[in-house]
């Protein structure tokens, strides 16, 4: 759900799962299945606009050994110790159209050089085939995470590409009228069996529930 323009968007996807992504990488809806019935209304904690921050940390250590453990929202202290690299300011737009498919508008404001960018795309985030995807048409990349449930209003969303390499891990949930997210990405040269170098944290709070 998160699939910022600013920044490149892990999972290691089995042949099967694979050629689920070549079935689902547009935004249509797609047809109804039994198998979709567990995920019914997951996406609808979202409903409205957000708006609020998307930062970029870089660990200062570099790669390092690293177990791989699952993130918690409480590792969010410990990255904020590393360095910040750049802020984008983030408004969200989420509208259920039914319980497994929602639509998805994401304009990112940040600095590049000197100049002042606003990038939007539209996106979707749906249930297709008993799995839950998120599917966001840049203007030079179609974005496609793969997710999972860890509970009500927390979901992870993951994909892993190569050549070049694109590896990401995101962790987001709703608290109150507060929207978190924490994750970490792998790119070009990064040796994905270390500690990632890149990071991010981002905090947005509800504005308006005009899409509920």
């Amino acid at each position: 759900m998160l699939n910022h323009i600013f920044v490149f968007c892990g999972l290691l996807l089995t042949v099967n799962k694979c050629r689920n992504i070549e079935s689902v990488n547009d935004l249509s809806h797609p047809t109804f299945s039994e198998s979709d019935t567990i995920y019914h209304g997951i996406f609808m904690p979202w409903d409205g606009i957000w708006e609020g921050s998307f930062e970029i940390y870089k660990d200062p250590n570099g790669q390092q050994t690293s177990d791989h453990t699952d993130l918690t929202m409480a590792d969010t202290i410990r990255v904020r110790n590393y360095q910040l690299t750049n802020t984008v300011g983030v408004r969200q737009k989420y509208e259920s159209v039914t319980p497994y498919y929602q639509l998805v508008e994401i304009t990112d404001t940040y600095v590049n050089a000197h100049d002042t960018v606003k990038a939007t795309a539209k996106g979707v985030n749906k249930v297709q085939d008993g799995q839950i995807w998120c599917i966001v048409d840049k203007p030079d990349d179609l974005v496609i995470h793969l997710g999972r449930q860890v509970s009500p209003g927390t979901l992870v969303w993951s994909r892993n590409e190569q050549g070049p390499l694109r590896k990401e891990y995101f962790l987001e949930s709703i608290v109150g009228n507060t929207y978190f997210i924490l994750g970490y990405g792998y790119y070009g040269e990064d040796d994905p069996n270390l500690s990632p170098r890149t990071w991010f944290v981002a905090r947005y709070r509800h504005i308006s529930d005009y899409f509920k």
